[in-house]
């Protein structure tokens, strides 16, 4: 015999029944799994046994517990993802089935050196920050990216701690300015075409402005 609540009903009162036919669908609400999505470069960092906290919109204000207790061996080729599997307490039966939630997977630390999300600028097939070579100049540098936070990301390669960056890569200067020039001598190595008269102007900085503007950021060594 096994406790729980029945979900399914297969028979119907008279009915014959024989050795082996299903009768009832139980479930056992106290615990549920919740299925994790995991973005393909923080995956390494799931082991089974990682605890997890989840959050339903649903019920707001409250959390649950839970851990990983299985990892599927499969990437989902779409979207880039692995999924876990979080196993989670719900005993007073708040949780429901089929609910959507969040989960916050709490990943042992690594060393390495981070910069903000702003400070990253895709350009299709690499990333870039921009560095500050200490005379008012910034220039472009590929990096790789590894795992990303609500407001970091961990740069795997291509930055060193100390280093200066712009903190927001995504801001627009005119096309006689050293940053825009710096992009396109490097848009030209990649072979790229990059028109950066058609660019808006925003408010014009100076050389010796950019140099202490509040738009740069030194790389950070993550403990």
């Amino acid at each position: 015999p096994r406790s729980g609540e029945v979900t399914e009903k297969m028979v119907i009162e008279g009915q014959a029944v024989k050795a082996g036919d299903n009768l009832f669908q139980i479930a056992d609400a106290r615990v549920l799994w919740v299925d994790v999505a995991i973005f393909e470069q923080d995956a390494a960092a799931v082991r089974v046994g990682t605890p997890a906290t989840i959050t339903v919109d649903a019920l707001p204000g409250r959390t649950f517990r839970g851990r990983v207790t299985f990892i599927y061996p499969q990437l989902d080729e779409k979207t880039r993802t692995l999924t876990a599997r979080v196993a989670v307490e719900n005993g007073d039966g708040a949780l429901r089935p089929g609910m959507y939630a969040t989960a916050a997977l709490a990943t042992a630390g690594r060393r390495g050196v981070s910069v903000p999300l702003e400070a990253v600028l895709p350009t299709g097939t690499k990333d870039l920050v921009f560095v500050n070579r200490g005379d008012g100049r910034f220039v472009p540098r590929e990096v790789r990216v590894g795992a990303r936070g609500d407001s970091l990301v961990e740069i795997v390669e291509g930055l060193k701690p100390g280093d200066e960056v712009v903190a927001s890569a995504t801001f627009l200067l005119d096309s006689e300015s050293n940053l825009a020039a710096a992009i396109q001598g490097l848009m030209l190595q990649m072979g790229m075409g990059l028109n950066m008269g058609g660019m808006e102007t925003g408010k014009r900085d100076t050389g010796s402005g950019m140099r202490g503007m509040p738009g740069t950021d030194t790389v950070r060594r993550r403990p």
